[in-house]
């Protein structure tokens, strides 16, 4: 049998196969075949499968809708028992082409497709390889649209494990699988930083075959259109503790730092899914920086109204009481207190018409106590915006590493 092998393949160029010797092929192994049965000489007898999946270039991931669309090739090689002839009875003939049509093809389906279930092919304009043992193969090119959990904690240095899930449609399919992705085309939005392939058992019999690519966003772009400027804005906020307070530009800077925190946050969730497994670390990032800006604005607020504030208008306990009781219960006060307290009202006009010269160094002194807040204010939230910055870099930039 070894010498009959040598013979054949020795004197493919001794003989010359013609048109008719593989008509006749065709002809003979076509007498009581069929293409919907199984073609094994045995019933219930397996038919080994071998898969590769080569994966082409990376289309596209939609981390909003979690779709990834991959440009794959299929190239599937199985042994047909019915496909089997003798070289020398046609004058050597050891190969041909055919549609898939035309013979039995084992079907696979993507259990975990967002489009078409079936692997999809045109059996008629799809051509198989097939030898005198009976050996047959066929390479079939794919757009596959598979779903993908994205996992959103790092964006935008995030990466996500998503999976190419097969198994043929027979439990009499025998497949063992491989996967490449050598000559893989680059891909503008994402790398390819990993792949596995894994063969999971199930209770029906028919395995499944795990195909495991991990992509991680190129992020360049959007660290510098979407983080430094975040980076950026919280610095600047800070500025607003130099501005003077008779400026009367404070609270409209700080308005305008917190309208572009707000700003940036929508953009950022606009881009990421509205359900996920995973809050961003950037989105936590962002929404405590809108707050850290909404409380500069605060404290801005507070220093500015005390600042301007007159000493007449300083509220004491008397007056705040006076605020919370009824409007009939302080006039009846007031006529208590102008009836009994006539002489100590009149004490205390006449030591305020002596002490009016003090009102320019009590009101000094108050506004210093002003700037002495505003430099404690701006030192605290200085140090709350490096650290929440340094800890943000530090868990984005670990992650990236891993």
């Amino acid at each position: 049998m070894a010498f009959a092998f040598i013979l054949i393949y020795s004197t493919k160029f001794v003989f010359s196969t013609n048109y008719s010797d593989v008509y006749q092929i065709k002809q003979d192994l076509m007498v009581n075949y069929s293409n919907e049965i199984i073609p094994v000489e045995v019933v219930y007898t397996k038919v080994h499968l071998s898969l590769s999946l080569e994966i082409n270039s990376i289309s596209s991931f939609d981390d909003v809708g979690g779709v990834l669309t991959t440009i794959c090739s299929f190239h599937m090689e199985w042994s047909d028992q019915k496909l089997v002839w003798n070289p020398f009875d046609y004058n050597l003939a050891r190969e041909f082409y055919t549609p898939l049509s035309k013979i039995w093809t084992p079907t696979l389906q993507i259990t975990n497709t967002a489009k078409n279930l079936r692997l999809y092919y045109d059996a008629t304009s799809t051509y198989a390889y097939v030898q005198f043992l009976g050996e047959v193969s066929v390479t079939i090119g794919q757009v596959l649209s598979t779903t993908c959990t994205p996992d959103v904690r790092y964006y935008p240095m995030d990466y996500h494990n998503c999976e190419i899930r097969i198994a043929p449609t027979l439990s009499d399919i025998n497949v063992t699988s491989t996967l490449s992705v050598s000559s893989i085309t680059e891909n503008a939005q994402w790398d390819l930083i990993g792949s596995s392939s894994k063969r999971e058992a199930t209770s029906s019999g028919i395995d499944t075959h795990v195909f495991t690519l991990i992509i991680q966003r190129r992020s360049a772009f959007l660290l510098v259109s979407l983080v430094m400027p975040v980076i950026f804005l919280g610095v600047i906020d800070l500025f607003v503790f130099i501005l003077p307070f008779d400026s009367g530009e404070r609270v409209g800077f700080s308005m305008t730092v917190l309208l572009a925190f707000a700003v940036f946050l929508t953009i950022t969730t606009d881009k990421l899914p509205d359900a996920s497994n995973t809050i961003s670390v950037f989105c936590v990032y962002l929404a405590f920086m809108l707050v850290f800006s909404g409380l500069i604005t605060l404290v801005n607020i507070f220093l500015l109204s005390f600042y301007h504030r007159d000493e007449k208008d300083k509220l004491p306990c008397f007056s705040f009481l006076k605020l919370c009781m009824p409007k009939s219960t302080v006039s009846s006060l007031d006529d208590i207190t102008t009836k009994n307290g006539n002489d100590k009202v009149h004490e205390l006009r006449e030591e305020r018409k002596g002490g009016d010269d003090s009102k320019p160094k009590e009101k000094k002194e108050f506004r210093w106590y002003c700037n002495v807040a505003d430099r404690i204010m701006a030192v605290f939230f200085a140090l709350t915006l490096f650290i929440a910055s340094t800890v943000f870099i530090a868990i984005v930039n670990n992650a990236s590493k891993n």
